[in-house]
């Protein structure tokens, strides 16, 4: 049974080990409302939820400004870290205890590029099969569709087939390529997406990638267990 933090159809906030309650608010039984936990994302958006689990499964992050921009459209850089991240959180290594010496840098993302982050987790992914890039091109800068979405979030679960449950999205092109049209019905088998019209050549907000990470990951691990509360620290 998968499990899910919702409180009376509210998100409970475990934040980097620490629950924070702020003045004024209250906690009665299982019920415990806070304040939002990007400034930018409110409770009542449908991404809200998501977005929260994103964070707590380590897999995305908001920016220094206290913001995650949910209706920004994802590139390919920022897939390549929530990948990376959730590799670390797999195996319970740091990126830095991986050898990726044996591993060619992406053209576009050598060792000396500015965004040293990116650089060693788009080592990982690649070894890890992830992201194969074009022509050995990561193109960190460039917006992902929903169809490369989709091949990149087979390969990192390692989506199978369900025998018995059929896909129920209707707009797969035939002219994609084999692997692009059997991601895409492997996120509809696992009800990653539940949609008939998966707009595969439209691009893919951060808010969305969220849903579809935290949906994915849920699909493939049966238990989801919190991290360790450390303390609670009242606001005055």
């Amino acid at each position: 049974m998968r499990k899910r933090w919702i409180y009376t159809g509210l998100a409970a906030f475990i934040l980097a080990g620490s629950i924070t309650l702020l003045p004024d608010e209250q906690a009665l039984g299982d019920e415990q409302t806070n304040q939002s936990l990007y400034a930018d994302v409110p409770i009542e958006s449908s991404h809200f939820q998501n977005i929260t689990e994103a964070r707590t499964l380590g897999l995305m992050t908001g920016y220094p400004d206290n913001t995650f921009k949910p209706n920004v459209k994802l590139n390919r850089a920022n897939v390549v870290k929530a990948f990376g991240k959730y590799i670390e959180q797999t195996s319970g290594k740091s990126v830095a205890e991986f050898d990726l010496s044996g591993t060619e840098p992406f053209a576009d993302v050598q060792p000396d590029a500015r965004d040293q982050e990116l650089y060693k987790y788009s080592l990982l992914v690649k070894q890890e099969g992830v992201f194969k890039g074009s022509n050995n091109r990561l193109l960190p800068s460039g917006e992902m569709t929903r169809r490369q979405m989709a091949m990149v979030i087979a390969r990192a679960f390692d989506l199978q087939d369900l025998p018995g449950v059929e896909s129920k999205v209707t707009d797969i092109d035939p002219a994609f390529g084999e692997e692009d049209k059997k991601a895409i019905r492997l996120l509809s088998e696992h009800n990653i997406t539940t949609v008939t019209e998966f707009r595969p050549r439209e691009t893919t907000s951060r808010g969305q990638f969220a849903s579809f990470l935290v949906a994915s990951y849920h699909s493939v691990h049966d238990e989801f267990t919190p991290p360790e509360v450390e303390n609670i620290e009242i606001g005055e």
